[in-house]
């Protein structure tokens, strides 16, 4: 079964993230992923991303938001996942400010594995506990545990 650790990376994680605006956080988080070191392909996910932002705020309230598009990038979904250090407005459906980013990018060949990772992610990011878990995290790693240690409690099983 797919898990959101399975396609979030150490690497392409920011805790805390260096911006302080929704599209240059975008653009930070597309380049935590390692595949987009390609300048040409960078920025045509950053286009698509911030294109789809541009339509409507992918801000879903409680301090989260889920940047996502669709770019040539092949059969893997890739995500990137930061925590911004303090809160950052970003049109939020509820208004309150965001402090977790989680940018998912698809292509049109992998549309079903990019929505399984949104239905993944909201599930998790749905527990308070959860995100105020992820706020506190003091690196990259340690956002990476507190992922891995909430998918087992909610599978119900060791990690």
């Amino acid at each position: 079964m797919l898990r959101l650790s399975d396609v979030l990376q150490e690497g392409a994680i920011r805790v805390p993230l260096a911006a302080r605006e929704p599209r240059s956080i975008v653009e930070e988080l597309v380049d935590a992923i390692p595949s987009c070191r390609n300048r040409a392909l960078r920025d045509e996910v950053v286009r698509r991303v911030l294109e789809r932002e541009s339509l409507e705020s992918t801000a879903i309230g409680h301090g989260v938001a889920f940047p996502h598009g669709m770019a040539p990038v092949g059969p893997h979904v890739l995500v990137a996942l930061g925590v911004t250090a303090a809160p950052v407005e970003y049109d939020s459906f509820d208004g309150q400010p965001v402090r977790i980013v989680l940018l998912i990018v698809g292509s049109e060949e992998n549309r079903r594995a990019q929505l399984r990772v949104l239905s993944l992610a909201t599930t998790l990011l749905h527990e308070p506990a959860f995100r105020e878990r992820l706020i506190a995290a003091r690196d990259a790693a340690d956002a990476l545990d507190i992922v891995r240690r909430a998918e087992a409690e909610e599978s119900g099983g060791p990690e």
